[in-house]
């Protein structure tokens, strides 16, 4: 009577590792895109709560509440066009982020967030504010002043978040990291869309 060994041979063992060293290194790139892509939506979605807490508590309070993008959300901040921290405050928090405040309290910081939360990597390619000042009818400001001293007129204003150290952004034909922006309205209406998607597209800018 003839027996048979159960179990894999050493050749089977060494295919099957072998088809999977293939399988996992053409699944590396895409890993890496899609982990780089997460930073940027989380930083987006961050800045799209942030903006929509300061209107809500400048309608809640029925004063005027500030989201401003920052370099850091302790006591050496200063107003940023290129960071992802921010602050809501109801007065200029420079030098002061770590100041959170009571309701009574005439200035200081709402809320704070820090891009070390998971979009460390995450960066604001432009703005075309740093500032965006909402009123107790949940609409926007003036800013503040040029450099003329003229009133910043209020105008829509578009945040983009990019991360250059994942790679550049995607177009409709070419893969990359997923870039997003932050549109806010002067009317105040606040919404993330995808600036390699048609306008047409719901998800579009």
């Amino acid at each position: 009577m003839s027996t048979h060994s159960k179990g894999f041979s050493l050749i089977e063992i060494a295919i099957t590792l072998a088809v999977l060293g293939i399988l996992i290194a053409s699944g590396i790139p895409s890993l890496r895109l899609w982990i780089q892509s997460t930073q940027v939506r989380t930083a987006a979605e961050s800045i799209q709560n942030g903006l929509q807490l300061a209107r809500a508590e400048a309608v809640r309070r029925n004063a005027n509440v500030r989201f401003q993008l920052t370099t850091s959300i302790d006591a050496s901040c200063a107003i940023s066009n290129s960071g992802t921290n921010w602050v809501v405050s109801l007065g200029s928090p420079v030098s002061a982020c770590a100041s959170f405040v009571t309701d009574t309290s005439s200035t200081g910081v709402i809320q704070a967030w820090s891009n070390k939360d998971g979009a460390s990597n995450a960066e604001v390619s432009s703005t075309t504010a740093s500032t965006i000042i909402f009123n107790g009818l949940g609409r926007q400001v003036s800013s503040g002043t040029d450099a003329s001293g003229n009133a910043i007129p209020v105008a829509p204003i578009v945040i983009s978040v990019i991360n250059s150290k994942g790679g550049a952004c995607t177009t409709a034909s070419v893969d990359g990291i997923r870039c997003m922006n932050v549109a806010v309205s002067t009317g105040g209406n606040i919404r993330m869309c995808d600036p390699a998607l048609n306008s047409s597209d719901p998800q579009g800018c």
